[in-house]
């Protein structure tokens, strides 16, 4: 939900996919492009010497219309700009 809820307030990203295309992993029907679906996470335990905890992973897809992929390329360019940043919540 945060990941989802930062990607929503960025205004660059805004600016290429309107904020309520930006989904979770559970998209209601058939969305209208173009769009961004957060994936399911996938949680690993982590362990190291005197830490215990977990490493998560998670996909970002971003879909737009051809002919070619330079929406989509410039959609997820966007998207790893607005996930890069280290602000904490």
């Amino acid at each position: 939900k945060e990941t989802v809820r930062r990607l929503r307030s960025d205004a660059a990203l805004t600016a290429l996919v309107p904020a309520e295309r930006i989904y979770g992993p559970q998209v209601a029907g058939l969305p209208e492009f173009p769009f961004v679906r957060v994936g399911e996470p996938v949680t690993l335990p982590f362990r190291a010497s005197g830490m215990d905890g977990s490493v998560a992973a998670f996909s970002v897809h971003a879909f737009a219309l051809g002919p070619g992929e330079d929406a989509a390329a410039g959609i997820a360019a966007a998207v790893a700009r607005a996930l890069d940043r280290r602000v904490l919540p």
